[in-house]
């Protein structure tokens, strides 16, 4: 410096410049459906972008799994979190997916949900309009309960009578709960 002129009583600045750019990630979709007995689904994550832009640094999601009615042995993940490469750009996929694989059984025990959340751990990619989505498995084995005969007649003054009912399940079946019916 030079002259009379010293500096004030701010004499810094810091400018913090606003990015214009916008990543987001979102699920595909926020409902799945996969049969208990058909193997892997995977649960698609895509990265949005405006056309041209990409990542300046990886952006990294973690996966919150919340049980719904399916129990932690229902199923299996292959990852709790997913990675979106420095450079990826509008419609890239994570460097690896998120893959669900429904545990066959043999419970008879209804369709079981279950809810995938991503949430930003690193990076400056948000998460996106479908952040979460619930997988339903859908139960492979089945019960009925019918009565034994379709109709039957008794004497209004002969006293009670005993209406059968049968449980059918496929071989090997059981039910995971108890099962209540009303009679009406």
């Amino acid at each position: 410096t030079s002259g009379a002129a010293t500096a004030g009583a701010t004499p810094a600045n810091t400018l913090t410049i606003t990015d214009a750019d916008m990543a987001t990630v979102s699920f595909a979709s926020s409902t799945s459906t996969q049969g208990e007995d058909a193997g892997v689904t995977t649960l698609a994550a895509t990265l949005t972008t405006a056309a041209g832009n990409t990542l300046e640094n990886a952006a990294t999601f973690s996966i919150t799994t919340m049980l719904g009615s399916a129990e932690a042995n229902d199923f299996t993940q292959n990852v709790t979190s997913l990675t979106f490469a420095m450079g990826s750009g509008n419609g890239a996929s994570p460097t690896t997916d998120l893959m669900v694989t429904p545990t066959p059984d043999m419970l008879v025990e209804g369709d079981e949900t279950v809810t995938f959340t991503l949430a930003p751990t690193s990076g400056a990619a948000t998460a996106g309009a479908t952040p979460a989505n619930t997988l339903t498995i859908t139960d492979a084995d089945m019960a009925t309960v019918s009565f034994t005969s379709a109709t039957s007649t008794q004497g209004e003054d002969t006293g009670a009578t005993t209406l059968a009912a049968t449980l059918t399940t496929a071989v090997g079946n059981t039910l995971e709960n108890a099962a209540t019916f009303s009679v009406t």
